[in-house]
């Protein structure tokens, strides 16, 4: 199936799926999470709690769904803004359990609902790049904008006979923004591996200290649901300060947000290995290196 937009999207689903012995920290999680959205006046329209249900694969592992938490438009809102702050927050404090958004769109009667989760924004879909969880007690929720360093980066990796799909979806994107008034920092087309992507990819930038980029989060996050064609998307927010390899792995992985199946994993040792790099160097020259190496990612 190709994801093409038929349909707009009026409201999202979020949900987490877990194993039952991690049913505390999952219920800490959604408390969390609803006193989070409060804080930012945003209001669900409703709110499932965690069931029981029996899984469907050959082991039948049981897991614990939450049901829905349901954010769905009033006439006077912008729902993708409200979505872009909610899909942060569990991005960065889902402590290394899966969850995953889905859009609510004003065609979803028309979609086969085996096809659905094509449109689904993942967290944690590639368990080996998870951080191993901690106790409830531990858990470390944080609030985005106080941890969003410099807004966010979008990513699509694509193999060389996507190449035409990932230049037509490149410059519809970039139509888009433009044609909602938002000016990425940066936009640009890697005919090689960049940084840590091994596969040519294209990357569109939103460097910004101000949290209310995350605005603009939940819009790109909105079309790219519905217009990514067959492509992989990755997004990540900035949490890194200059110069911090364990920060960047964690914003490429634990925080990361992923829509479609990934083409490859990322080369998560290019951060260290810059790191590493610079260290070896005059400090005179340890600014201008990484500046070099962040324009090249």
């Amino acid at each position: 199936m190709s994801v093409t937009a038929t349909g707009k999207i009026c409201g999202a689903h979020f949900h987490m799926d877990v194993e039952k012995s991690d049913l505390p920290k999952a219920s800490a999680i959604q408390k969390a999470f609803l006193h989070y959205l409060e804080t930012e006046d945003i209001r669900p329209s409703h709110t499932d709690v965690f069931k029981l249900e029996k899984g469907s694969h050959i082991l039948h592992r049981c897991q614990i769904r939450l049901g829905q938490i349901r954010l769905e438009k009033n006439p006077e809102e912008n729902i993708l803004e409200k979505v872009g702050f909610a899909a942060l927050w569990l991005a960065l404090n889902r402590n290394g359990l899966q969850a995953h958004v889905d859009p609510l769109t004003d065609d979803n009667n028309t979609i086969d609902p085996a096809e659905d989760h094509k449109r689904s924004l993942w967290m944690g879909a590639s368990p080996v790049l998870d951080a191993e969880s901690e106790s409830v007690q531990e858990l470390p929720f944080v609030n985005p904008r106080e941890v969003l360093v410099n807004g966010f980066h979008v990513h699509v990796d694509f193999e060389p006979h996507e190449r035409a799909m990932a230049f037509r979806v490149f410059k519809a994107f970039n139509q888009y923004l433009k044609a909602n008034s938002i000016v990425p920092t940066d936009a640009q087309i890697h005919n090689d591996e960049n940084g840590p992507h091994i596969l040519p990819g294209w990357e569109v930038t939103f460097e910004t200290a101000n949290p209310d980029v995350v605005k603009t989060l939940g819009k790109a996050i909105g079309y790219l649901m519905l217009n990514r064609e067959d492509l992989a998307v990755l997004i990540h927010p900035v949490t890194w300060k200059e110069g911090d390899a364990a920060a960047m792995i964690k914003a490429h992985s634990a925080y990361a947000m992923h829509i479609g199946e990934k083409k490859a994993p990322l080369n998560l040792s290019f951060f260290t290995n810059m790191q590493r790099k610079i260290r070896q160097l005059p400090l005179r020259s340890c600014q201008s290196t990484y500046m070099q190496a962040e324009r090249r990612k």
